[in-house]
C-alpha cells in the first residue's frame, strides 16, 4: 500500500497506532533540531507540518476524514452493451426533437416582426434586470487599500540588534496582530511601517499559542485597521492575495487561489497558491473584498506553491478576548530580587533562580547536585529577561515574564515548539 502524504511526512504506514505516530513525530523533530540546519528560517515551516501531521492522525475524528480525503483509483467493470442501446435511442429522440424546434422557428414570426406590431410585454409584467455579482476589487485597488495596514516585525536580541524579521497586520487601533513564532522568538520588538518605526510590546502572549497568534500593542502607529472577514467567504477557487514582507521585502504581493481548505481545531486551515517565502510570517491574506481572512504562516520548502494560512476565526476570537499581560512596573526589579523555585507546568522540570542586584543571576536543578550556572539577566521591554552566560549553550537565552509580584513569579520560554511555562514561588528574599 503506497503511503499517503501526512503519513510519509512522519514516516509511519497507514494502519499505524498512535503510540508509533507520536514516537515518529518526537524523533523528526529532535532530527531537525539536531539537524545541520538547525538554525535556517525555514526551520519553523517544517516543525509547522510535522506537528500538523501529529496531529491530524492522533485525533480519530479527523485522521478518518482524512484517510476519505484520499480518493483510490477504482477499477472499471466490463461495459456492457446496454449503455450503447441507450445512447442510440437517445441521440435518436435528440435528432426528432431538433427538427420538431427547426419548424417551429420558420413558422413562428421574428423579434423585428413582433415589434412591427406592437407586441409587449403580458400586462402586470414587471422586466428585472438579472442578478450580477459585484466584481472584486482589482489587484491595483486591494493593494492601494490593505499597503496601510501591513507592518513590518523587527526581532532584536538583548543588545537591541536585528536577529529576525516577520510580517503583521494592524487590525485595531495601535494593535498588531502576527504570529507567536515572530513575535516570542526575540528579547525585543520593533514595528515598522513605511519610513517610521515604532516599539512594540506583547498583548496575551499566552492567549493563543496553540494557533500561533499573539497581538502586539504599538503605541503611536497611526494605521487604519483592516476589514476582518469570515471563513464562510473562503471557497476552494476563490482568488486570494497575501501581502506581507518575505525576505524583508515589505509590501509584496502575490495573488493565487484558495487550492484546499485543511481541518484543524473548529476551523480549516487555508492551503493557497499566493506565494509566500521566510519573512511572509504574520502577513495577511486577502480576498477579493480586501477582507482579511487569513494570517499567513507556513509553506513547505520540499514542494511548489505549498503556502497555509491560519484562518481569520481564530484572530476574531484573539480580539475579542481580554487583554492581559503582566505590568512591570517601578517595582518590577526590588520584586524579582531574591530565590525561587520554579515548576514547569508541562513536564514538572524543577529548577532554582537567585536574582541580585547587581545584574547576576544564578540558575540551578537537583540533578546538577550544587554546580550552579551563572551569568548576568536583564529586562527588556518585551517582558522578556535575557540571560547571558558563556557556560551555556546557547550563551544567551531568553525567558519572557507573564506575572510578577513580591512572592509568585511565572515565566515561559519564547519558542513556540519548545514551549515551557514554570510557575515559580519566592522561597528566600
Amino acid at each position: 500500500m503506497a503511503r499517503q502524504d501526512l503519513y510519509a511526512l512522519l514516516g509511519v504506514e497507514q494502519g499505524a497506532n498512535s503510540a508509533t505516530i507520536d514516537a515518529a513525530y518526537q524523533n523528526a523533530c529532535a532530527a531537525l533540531h539536531a539537524g545541520p540546519d538547525c538554525q535556517s528560517a525555514d526551520i519553523h515551516n517544517r516543525i509547522k507540518f510535522l506537528r500538523f501531521a501529529h496531529e491530524t492522525l492522533l485525533h480519530p475524528g479527523r485522521r478518518k476524514a482524512y484517510d476519505a480525503s484520499q480518493v483510490k483509483a477504482v477499477a472499471l467493470p466490463k461495459r456492457s452493451p446496454l449503455p450503447r442501446i441507450l445512447a442510440t435511442l437517445v441521440v435518436g429522440v435528440v435528432g426528432v426533437v431538433g427538427i420538431a424546434v427547426a419548424i417551429l422557428l420558420y413558422v413562428l414570426p421574428s423579434a423585428e416582426e413582433l415589434k412591427r406590431v406592437n407586441v409587449g410585454p403580458p400586462p402586470g409584467h414587471l422586466d428585472l434586470p438579472s442578478h450580477v455579482p459585484a466584481p472584486g476589487l482589482t489587484p491595483e485597488a486591494l493593494f492601494e487599500r490593505s499597503s496601510q495596514s501591513v507592518v513590518v516585525i523587527v526581532g532584536l536580541n538583548g543588545d537591541s540588534k536585528p536577529i529576525l524579521q516577520g510580517s503583521g497586520v494592524v487590525v485595531a487601533d495601535e494593535r498588531v496582530i502576527t504570529n507567536c513564532h515572530v513575535a516570542k522568538a526575540a528579547a525585543g520588538t520593533q514595528v515598522t511601517l513605511g519610513a517610521k518605526t515604532y516599539a512594540a510590546s506583547l498583548l496575551r502572549f499566552d492567549a493563543d499559542p496553540r494557533h500561533d497568534l499573539c497581538l502586539l500593542s504599538v503605541v503611536g502607529l497611526q494605521a487604519p485597521a483592516v476589514a476582518l472577514g469570515t471563513m464562510a467567504s473562503v471557497k476552494v477557487g476563490k482568488k486570494v492575495f497575501a501581502l506581507g514582507a518575505p525576505k524583508g521585502l515589505d509590501l509584496t504581493l502575490s495573488e493565487g487561489i484558495v487550492s484546499s481548505l485543511r481541518a484543524h481545531d473548529d476551523s480549516n486551515f487555508i492551503q493557497t497558491t499566493a506565494s509566500i517565502s521566510p519573512g511572509s510570517s504574520g502577513g495577511g491574506l486577502f480576498n477579493d473584498a480586501g477582507e482579511l481572512v487569513g494570517i499567513t504562516t507556513f509553506q513547505r520548502a520540499d514542494g511548489q506553491n505549498l503556502n497555509f494560512a491560519v484562518p481569520v476565526d481564530w484572530v476574531n476570537k484573539l480580539m475579542e478576548s481580554k487583554e492581559s499581560l503582566a505590568v512591570l512596573g517601578p517595582t518590577a526589579l526590588s520584586d524579582l530580587m531574591g530565590k525561587w523555585q520554579c515548576n514547569s507546568t508541562k513536564d514538572k522540570e524543577q529548577l532554582q533562580y537567585r536574582f541580585r542586584q547587581d545584574g547576576s543571576f544564578a540558575m540551578s536543578r537537583p540533578e546538577w547536585k550544587g554546580r550552579d550556572l551563572v551569568g548576568s539577566y536583564a529586562i527588556m521591554s518585551n517582558h522578556t529577561m535575557v540571560f547571558k552566560s558563556p557556560a551555556a549553550n546557547p550563551p544567551e537565552m531568553y525567558l519572557q515574564i507573564m506575572a510578577l509580584n513580591t512572592h509568585d513569579l511565572r515565566i515561559t520560554s519564547p519558542f513556540y515548539e519548545d514551549e515551557q511555562t514554570y510557575q515559580c514561588r519566592k522561597i528566600e528574599t
